[in-house]
């Protein structure tokens, strides 16, 4: 997984800039952890 700091490459962000379509850039993560949370991604993505 990329650093957050990290530029994406111009594919890997238009690819986001897809998904997000017209949420806001907030909306967008925020609906992005809900998705990960309930998926149970948590832990796996941050090692715990």
């Amino acid at each position: 997984m990329k650093g957050i700091n990290e530029k994406f490459d111009d594919e890997e962000f238009d690819f986001l800039k897809e998904k997000k379509g017209d949420m806001s850039w907030r909306e967008f993560i925020l609906k992005s952890a809900g998705y990960i949370k309930k998926k149970g991604l948590v832990d796996k993505v941050f090692g715990r």
